[in-house]
């Protein structure tokens, strides 16, 4: 993710296509932008890194829990 001159945070392939097609407005607001400059969004990108660890770290404890469960019912009984 980028910030662009409008503060706004943006996909950084997102926004260079916008710019390349030749827009000097914001996409959110439709102002004018002062500068193409993009500055890289460390924060945003350290945000979704971090979700997406949690949400992977989630979804994989429900797997070992649902196998756990699947190996204990066909376990023979006793």
């Amino acid at each position: 993710p980028v910030i662009a001159a409008d503060g706004f945070s943006y996909e950084r392939e997102a926004i260079q296509d916008w710019l390349s097609k030749g827009h000097t407005t914001s996409p959110k607001t439709g102002g004018n932008l002062p500068s193409t400059e993009l500055i890289p969004n460390h924060s945003l990108k350290s945000l979704i890194q971090d979700r997406l660890l949690s949400s992977s770290a989630q979804k994989l404890q429900e797997i070992r829990r649902q196998t756990e469960t699947n190996e204990n019912q066909a376990a023979p009984a006793p």
